[in-house]
């Protein structure tokens, strides 16, 4: 029968001692922890910031409110005082330029979807008597007239004429004047 002969020869191929695996492992373990805690990190951060990008545009629009303090007929016209009268200033490009005024006699509306324009223009119905700056501060009243507002029919005795401001987000102003001769 033939045995096995096993040599007794010495291996020259060294492998890694146990000190240096642990040690590997654990870098391997820091590292892994370090990438997760940057991941974390940016995530979190853009998460924050998308929360704090939304918070601000829905406090943005409960700050903004609008009050109309008087009301007046010379016909054909109206006119009346817009006051800024919520905690936030106005920005002109996407806030107080696209204020909407719409009214007219109970029964029938006259609407005037518009921009209020600029001091004493006339390519829009709707312009304030001075120059509104950028931004519109808070408790700042300017005069805003439209212009041919009876053009549908003449105002007769007695006729309430109501008036909304309604900004593009926020709490819209309401008033109204009743014609008298």
């Amino acid at each position: 029968m033939l045995t096995n002969i096993v040599s007794k020869k010495k291996s020259t191929r060294r492998g890694i001692t146990p000190i240096i695996a642990v040690i590997l492992l654990l870098l391997m373990t820091v590292a892994a922890a370090g990438a997760a805690f940057l991941w974390i990190t940016k995530f979190q951060g853009l998460v924050s910031q998308q929360m704090n990008k939304q918070l601000g545009s829905e406090q943005r629009c409960e700050g903004i409110k609008l009050s109309i303090d008087q009301v007046w007929l010379t016909s054909p016209n109206i006119s009346f005082t817009l006051r800024n009268a919520g905690t936030y200033n106005l920005k002109k490009a996407n806030e107080w330029e696209a204020i909407t005024i719409t009214g007219g006699v109970s029964g029938g509306t006259q609407s005037f979807t518009n921009v209020i324009g600029a001091a004493n223009t006339s390519t829009t119905p709707c312009f304030a008597t001075v120059t509104i700056p950028d931004p519109w501060l808070v408790g700042a009243t300017y005069k805003i007239t439209c212009a041919d507002w009876f053009t549908a029919a003449d105002p007769d005795e007695n006729d309430v004429y109501a008036v909304t401001a309604q900004p593009p987000c926020g709490t819209p102003a309401t008033n109204s004047v009743v014609y008298t001769t």
